[in-house]
């Protein structure tokens, strides 16, 4: 996955929904970074409440499929997909959600069961911070001396940031760009010394 911009929850959050016919449902949300990370999570929870009659739970991480879910005893299809209906629904990524369940004495059906996870999985999203995460290229960029007032400016007025400098035979620059501005980073630099700079790109990575 490398998109410019990403959504999902800002810190761990808790919701309990009203009684569905005696029985509760408890759903807890939290950013995952991987699929380790989310099975910690999850791993967590199920400790936490531990004499639930179920911990039904989703999680999706990037656009290429990297997603799961389980309806831990539910019917199958009732409980673990609405959850992560409702975090697609949202457009979040990176996200895990666990409902936990209390039977409360009366059945709810396949349907009912249906639509109390996602509207639960819904209603701890809906009330969680969720926060934009933005993917920034670094670059190593060098240049000679008589260079540097247009590479400075440049790098000023393309929304990048200067995160050191160090100087030898040349100047040596670490730089952050959002990736959305990045190639007009490199055009303007290119454009502003006539081709006299050298650069490389380091890394990436969503803040």
């Amino acid at each position: 996955m490398e998109r410019g911009s990403y959504q999902t929850i800002g810190k761990y959050f808790r919701y309990e929904t009203v009684k569905i016919k005696g029985s509760r449902f408890i759903a807890t949300a939290q950013s995952v970074e991987s699929a380790p990370t989310a099975e910690m999570f999850i791993k967590n929870i199920r400790k936490e409440f531990f004499n639930a009659t179920h911990n039904c739970w989703a999680y999706r991480l990037s656009d290429n499929d990297q997603f799961r879910y389980h309806d831990d005893g539910e019917p199958s299809g009732t409980a673990g997909k609405p959850i992560l209906q409702a975090i697609q629904g949202l457009g979040l990524y990176f996200s895990a959600v666990v409902v936990t369940r209390y039977f409360g004495g009366k059945k709810l059906g396949t349907g009912g069961l249906t639509r109390a996870y996602r509207q639960a999985g819904i209603a701890v999203l809906e009330r969680a911070k969720i926060v934009t995460k933005k993917l920034y290229v670094w670059y190593r960029i060098r240049h000679d001396f008589d260079q540097t007032d247009p590479v400075m400016h440049t790098v000023s007025r393309s929304g990048a940031k200067i995160v050191s400098m160090s100087y030898d035979s040349q100047a040596h620059l670490k730089v952050v760009v959002e990736r959305t501005l990045s190639d007009a980073l490199i055009s303007r630099l290119t454009e502003a010394t006539g081709g006299k700079i050298s650069y490389e790109k380091t890394g990436v990575e969503y803040a």
